[in-house]
């Protein structure tokens, strides 16, 4: 039994050595894109919510009998689930975008994909973050025919950062480019 503990101990301590040494050889090139698109998203969801308040307020328009652009205030979370409970949602948000941001490139294992999809998450979050802080409530405005939610580009960005993590962890050689 102790000799199995031992052998255990020695790949456990081996498994974390390669760990810290990937997140601390992590390409210094890279490390600017988690801050230029976290930046990037959140610029982009201002832009578009801004547009949104001043466009579709009062004036919500149809595209193509499939998208309509409206303007909605969402005091809740996703699918106007647990609505008027903005402070709540304050906190969890910013106590999430803190641990993203703090522990993204362990999270990533060294991985630029998963680094990059973390980084859309942040974005997205804190974009519904200031609408919380600033409006106390997040502005939605994209309301699609066959779905039943009306969502945001944070929304959007969220999303698709939370199912590229799901690919890459489905799918680990994908993370790694393909080697290994």
């Amino acid at each position: 039994m102790r000799s199995m503990r031992c052998c255990f101990k020695g790949k456990k301590e081996q498994g974390s050595f390669v760990l810290r040494e990937m997140v601390k050889n992590f390409p210094a090139r890279f490390k600017i894109l988690f801050p230029l698109l976290m930046l990037s998203v959140f610029v982009i969801d201002r832009l578009f919510k801004s547009y949104a308040l001043s466009h579709f307020s009062s004036n919500p328009v149809n595209l193509l009998g499939v998208i309509q652009l409206t303007y909605i205030q969402n005091t809740g979370i996703s699918f106007g689930m647990f609505q008027n409970m903005n402070s709540v949602f304050i906190v969890i948000s910013a106590v999430l975008v803190a641990v993203i941001i703090i522990l993204r490139r362990k999270i990533s294992e060294g991985s630029i994909y998963v680094y990059l999809a973390l980084s859309l998450i942040v974005g997205g979050a804190l974009g519904n973050l200031y609408d919380r802080i600033a409006h106390g409530y997040v502005i939605d405005f994209v309301d699609l025919a066959f779905f039943p939610a009306v969502f945001n580009a944070a929304d959007f960005f969220i999303t698709i950062g939370a199912l590229l993590i799901l690919i890459f962890s489905l799918f680990p050689k994908l993370r790694r480019g393909g080697r290994g």
